[in-house]
């Protein structure tokens, strides 16, 4: 008897829940904390303009101010093209529209800067958990820019 309550008290015990941990916090649009949203020497930029229909889907690509070379600036207008979802009109009566994109791909300086950035944040902020963050920032990011609403941007040349 004395036995089986001492294997009952060990499954007991090793069966008790952990502590439940705090969920991560769901992904926001805003930038990160410790982004370095200027481009920085070495990095591939380029400033998108995607045309929407009246539905909000994506009709047309341009590309403004960049520094890509060859068919890079096909991929990068192709993807945007391809990946956009839709933006819903924020009026009924709302035509045709160009949105501007900014795409970054980070250069070894920006995303050795925007590392240490990062770890600065974490040692000041100890109570946020570091794995609720993506560490890998040298991949292409993409900054929000305002919408501009009508036909036609004035600003988006056409660089295809």
């Amino acid at each position: 008897m004395r036995i089986f309550l001492i294997a009952f008290g060990a499954i007991s015990l090793s069966s008790a829940e952990a502590p439940a941990r705090v969920a991560c916090p769901a992904p926001s649009a805003r930038p990160l904390a410790w982004a370095i949203t200027e481009v920085m020497s070495g990095d591939r930029y380029a400033d998108v303009y995607i045309d929407l229909n009246d539905k909000g889907r994506a009709t047309a690509c341009r590309l403004g101010r960049n520094n890509l070379l060859g068919n890079d600036k096909f991929w990068v207008c192709n993807a945007f093209r391809q990946q956009w979802g839709s933006l819903a009109p924020a009026r009924a009566d709302a035509g045709p529209i160009t949105v501007k994109r900014r795409w970054i791909e980070y250069g070894a300086k920006h995303a050795a800067a925007e590392k240490a950035a990062r770890d600065k944040y974490f040692r000041e902020h100890p109570y946020e958990r570091s794995e609720c963050y993506p560490k890998d920032a040298s991949t292409g990011r993409t900054v929000r820019e305002p919408v501009a609403i009508g036909p036609a941007y004035a600003g988006a040349p056409d660089t295809r």
